[in-house]
């Protein structure tokens, strides 16, 4: 009676362990895709081998890079709205 009892915490421990590690897997994954962390070693497989999610991207890339964040304060310094350009 003792062995079984002893063989099934063993084989709860083992199944709490593969549990614990799938979900780090999992917590690891959503960190990764949402910080972007991996593109730099992943770009050659996808652009041989997903040649869209390549495509994808790099639009989201060059989008981020064109995209000019706006200042909370109320600063026009940067500001090339009709009223603000000079046009002498």
């Amino acid at each position: 009676m003792l062995r079984r009892v002893a063989e099934f915490q063993a084989f709860l421990i083992i199944a709490a362990g593969l549990v614990a590690i799938l979900g780090a897997f999992v917590l690891l994954a959503r960190r990764v895709r949402r910080t972007g962390v991996g593109g730099g070693i992943m770009g050659p497989i996808d652009e041989i081998y997903r040649p869209a999610a390549h495509y994808v991207r790099q639009q989201t890339q060059a989008h981020g890079e064109r995209t000019v964040p706006r200042s909370a304060t109320g600063d026009r310094s940067g500001d090339t709205s009709a009223e603000s350009v000079d046009r002498t």
